[in-house]
């Protein structure tokens, strides 16, 4: 690698995040919830609260279009189906591969569903 200086009418400041910033927006799209996923992976994490408890989503990816149709599930619920873990959104549907139930470690989402009804 070779070094370069930084151009200064190119920087830009980030904000401190604020805490209410880490919680799952039902309204956002899914494209900005992978981003912000992965923005917030792995500390803080995505929050995400869904039948009184409280979940950190960690990696996420897209599902493909034709799952769509055959799913009828309201924005910010999570379920399962054929083993994988899926969080339904405003415009279609993520899959959950990494998760963190609250007061508890890191899992995959096959961990999280042999111990957890969702």
């Amino acid at each position: 690698l070779i070094p370069k200086k930084q151009e200064l009418n190119r920087v830009s400041y980030a904000p401190k995040l604020k805490p209410e910033e880490t919680w799952f927006n039902p309204e956002l799209g899914k494209t900005k919830v992978l981003n912000l996923i992965r923005a917030l992976s792995p500390r803080p994490g995505l929050r995400l609260k869904f039948q009184g408890k409280i979940y950190k989503l960690i990696r996420a990816k897209e599902v493909e279009e034709n799952f769509y149709s055959k799913e009828n599930k309201k924005p910010g619920e999570l379920f399962s189906k054929e083993g994988k873990l899926f969080l339904a959104l405003k415009d279609g549907y993520i899959e959950i591969i990494e998760i963190i139930p609250e007061g508890k470690r890191l899992m995959t989402a096959q961990e999280f569903l042999r111990g957890h009804k969702i």
